[in-house]
């Protein structure tokens, strides 16, 4: 794998909200820190 490439790749994951971040943040307004760290720790280990 291109190292420039990847680099690019890892650039513009950081800035772009996926579904899960959106999710994430939903989560947190709505039901509070606790239940957003879960939804975290959830996806992380999906991850």
């Amino acid at each position: 794998m291109n190292t420039v490439s990847f680099l690019l790749y890892c650039f513009i994951v950081t800035f772009t909200p996926g579904p899960t971040n959106i999710m994430i943040l939903s989560t947190l307004k709505h039901s509070g820190t606790r239940q957003a760290l879960r939804y975290i720790y959830g996806a992380t280990l999906a991850y």
